[in-house]
């Protein structure tokens, strides 16, 4: 499980364990009509040494022992990603900004995605593979020399060719395959800026968050990862992860950010600052292209001090849409909560993913998440899964949870059971249920 890391020396020997297995990643190879870059690899540490220490100097020895870990650490962080990667994270960055993705495409941005590309870059497909399943992350992003069912097309070919199953994850409503049946799996909140000054009753509590923020000396600093001092990122990486040591999972990804896609150039982030200078929130907001030029922000990485200013979220939500209006926007999204929803589901597997969603809440809290957005009383919208066999929603089910859990171990795995048994207890003792065991609360 993830746990609070202590001390700068550990810090830096993390950063030394995340780099190096970077170092026997595969580069990547051409395919049809495409590109598949590998994101995965196993750990390449070094042997163990059979070297034996009696009747050795044993000050001798530990002195080789931080010389050897002193290069290594150095090697750690002087060495490049795999250049074929950056190569196409940069040609994929190109085509979405003079072209039009959907809200969640600049993840497709991050590492660990491949991406299929079609001919004279029209057009791509950000995905991951896991079970013989290719897990796309989001739909396609497209210029105005291609549509979206043309990248549909080829990329279905494609992997039919590799032997694999497509799951469209995360696509909007109108998004329509042939063979294809779709499942809400996210609900968005979209925020419009037509409302800056958040008048009327219902938004009583913005307003009060804003106010508050301005008598307590608590401002909205808007910036990127880049511009920030040493000092500020510190205290962004211990926010976070304090936030990671109270959770019963390990910190998730492929559509949920972490500090290290903070500093991925053209992310916005959003502060709450004292006039201590302590970091009471941080917020990252992602750009939304549409025909190559920017149309929104979509809210990612959300951190908060839970000992530190109480309404941190309101008041930063508040500022981005004011911000996003400034820049002449007309909405900023809240991003989606996975498996919430404010309308009743419709069909048999939505009523299970309903109380699937309703049973994990207390391990990550989706809901409550979901719950507190809808203070703005935001516009809603639905994201799904696209799939072609019902027979198949296991092994996609599998696929999807393991690209957003792709380093969970089986320590982990007791531990969240364990967590979640605990979490059963009261009602099993006759007590009232948890509210998160509750549907969605709507708005």
């Amino acid at each position: 499980m993830a746990r609070r890391r202590a001390g700068g020396t550990q810090k830096v020997l993390r950063a030394c364990r995340e780099q190096l297995p970077q170092r026997g990643r595969a580069t990547g190879k051409s395919l049809w009509r495409g590109r598949e870059v590998r994101g995965g690899g196993g750990r390449t540490g070094p042997k163990r040494s059979r070297l034996q220490t009696r009747g050795r100097n044993p000050d001798c020895l530990s002195r080789l022992t931080w010389a050897a870990a002193a290069i290594l650490l150095h090697r750690a962080l002087t060495s490049a990603p795999s250049g074929a990667a950056e190569s196409d994270r940069e040609r994929a960055r190109a085509i979405l900004t003079r072209g039009t993705g959907d809200h969640l495409a600049w993840m497709g941005l991050w590492e660990g995605n491949r991406f299929f590309f079609m001919g004279g870059d029209t057009g791509y497909v950000a995905f991951r593979v896991s079970r013989n399943v290719a897990v796309t992350l989001g739909g396609p992003v497209r210029t105005e020399e291609s549509t979206r069912d043309e990248i549909a097309d080829a990329f279905e070919e494609f992997a039919a060719e590799q032997g694999w199953r497509v799951a469209w994850y995360s696509v909007s409503e109108d998004f329509a395959r042939a063979g294809f049946r779709t499942i809400h799996v996210a609900e968005e909140s979209l925020l419009l800026t037509d409302n800056l000054e958040f008048k009327g009753k219902r938004f009583q509590n913005i307003r009060t968050a804003r106010n508050r923020a301005a008598k307590e000396g608590v401002r909205a600093v808007w910036t990127t990862w880049a511009d920030l001092d040493v000092e500020m990122r510190e205290k962004i990486v211990a926010l976070s992860e304090q936030w990671v040591a109270d959770k019963a999972l390990p910190e998730m990804g492929f559509t949920l950010g972490s500090v290290d896609e903070l500093a991925v150039d053209g992310t916005m982030l959003l502060l709450a600052v004292g006039e201590d200078g302590h970091l009471h929130g941080v917020t990252s907001w992602l750009p939304v292209y549409e025909c190559g030029e920017l149309a929104g922000y979509t809210l990612d990485f959300m951190r908060r001090d839970t000992d530190g200013f109480r309404p941190t979220v309101e008041f930063l939500l508040a500022e981005a849409a004011a911000i996003a209006g400034a820049e002449g926007l007309k909405w900023v999204s809240l991003s989606g909560a996975p498996l919430a929803r404010s309308g009743e589901p419709e069909s048999l597997l939505e009523v299970l993913l309903d109380r699937a969603g309703a049973s994990i809440e207390p391990l990550y809290g989706f809901r409550s998440l979901a719950a507190s957005k809808y203070k703005f009383h935001p516009t809603h919208s639905g994201w799904y899964l696209a799939y072609d066999d019902e027979l198949a929603l296991g092994a996609i089910a599998f696929a999807v949870v393991s690209c957003y859990l792709p380093t969970m171990k089986p320590s982990d795995y007791a531990g969240v059971v364990k967590e979640f048994l605990a979490t059963r207890q009261p009602a099993d003792r006759g007590a009232p249920p948890s509210p998160a065991a509750a549907p969605t609360p709507h708005p």
